[in-house]
């Protein structure tokens, strides 16, 4: 039997690429690289939730890597755009003093 091939949208900062990806591949990359995220139908997920919940009924699976920018600006910009493709334009610019 083998593997289902799942469309995993790859945020990066010059825009995002569709990558077709089996589970164990998703499973893998976010293992390799602790900085990665995962979101499956907006809801981040680890690597061993990813083992054990049903990707068939996703309807979206986003990867993003984080944390390994040289400017924190380049980061937080790249976030807001992720952040707002997932959720809608409802991420505002942090207050200076939180």
């Amino acid at each position: 039997m083998s593997d289902k091939i799942f469309t995993v949208h790859v945020a990066k900062e010059t825009g995002h690429e569709q990558v077709a990806m089996t589970r164990q591949d998703i499973v893998d990359t976010v293992s390799a690289n602790e900085n990665t995220w995962v979101f499956v139908d907006s809801q981040m997920v680890n690597a061993q939730e990813l083992e054990t919940i049903d990707l068939n009924d996703a309807t979206e699976i986003r990867r993003k890597a984080v944390g390994n920018h040289k400017r924190g600006s380049v980061f937080r910009r790249s976030l807001k755009r992720l952040l707002n493709g997932i959720f809608g334009n409802t991420v505002k610019r942090r207050s200076r003093f939180v």
